[in-house]
């Protein structure tokens, strides 16, 4: 399992969190309970451009550039890259994954994926589950399209989007194409709220184009969507 990244001792955090934590925290987690106990099937290790088992990598002298592929028992594929400096290119069901220093890449085809990689000539971090999303701003991927980071809770009636951490006022888009219970919904109520659910302001709004359109501009701790 994970660990956290960031403080473990001292005075508690303030109730926000700093980024670090907060992307350490969901692009972990939420996978957990598709891998944690669950039995590897290979372990298998980058050596000159190919994966091999541990008995060729050690012979190769190739075991230090940790750069390794986990197939786990449910069909769960993973890979780390704990090079200092080379990237390392792999493939996880046919996708492909570029993953810089502390890179790393999980994908459960219809299930889950998680990934800290090269996208686009930058890094991207991203995880999605069948309920949850993290992204870090101009995800092709994504179903929220912003320029900052932000979580999204997908259930059948209500999404719940949150700024991961709030940074500056923007227009974020929710590309409701990318969530089949919500793919055919045209009018939605937006409502922003404070840290404790508390509605601070609420208005409808009708869905053009399957997107739906928030103004995040600090005020509200999160936006809860429903139809």
């Amino acid at each position: 399992t994970a660990h956290l990244n960031g403080c473990y001792h001292g005075e508690p955090y303030s109730k926000a969190l700093p980024p670090c934590m907060i992307r350490s925290y969901f692009l972990i987690q939420p996978l957990q309970k598709f891998y944690v106990l669950e039995p590897i099937n290979e372990i298998l290790y980058h050596v000159n451009g190919d994966l091999a088992p541990i008995e060729k990598a050690i012979a190769a002298g190739a075991i230090a550039q940790n750069q390794v592929k986990l197939i786990y028992q449910n069909n769960l594929q993973a890979a780390a890259n704990l090079h200092a400096e080379d990237e390392f290119q792999i493939t996880l069901h046919d996708k492909q994954y570029l993953l810089p220093p502390d890179g790393f890449a999980v994908y459960l085809p219809g299930h889950c994926e998680s990934y800290s990689i090269i996208q686009d000539g930058r890094r991207h971090d991203f995880m999605w589950t069948e309920n949850l999303e993290y992204s870090d701003g101009l995800n092709k991927a994504a179903t929220v399209i912003g320029a900052q980071a932000y979580i999204l809770r997908k259930d059948a009636d209500q999404l719940t989007l949150i700024p991961a951490p709030f940074k500056q006022a923007e227009k974020v888009h929710i590309d409701l194409a990318k969530i089949p219970t919500w793919a055919n919904v045209t009018q939605a109520e937006i409502k922003a709220c404070d840290l404790d659910g508390n509605v601070i302001t609420s208005e409808k709004q009708e869905i053009n184009d399957r997107k739906i359109s928030i103004n995040s501009g600090g005020n509200a701790f999160m936006f809860k969507i429903i139809h």
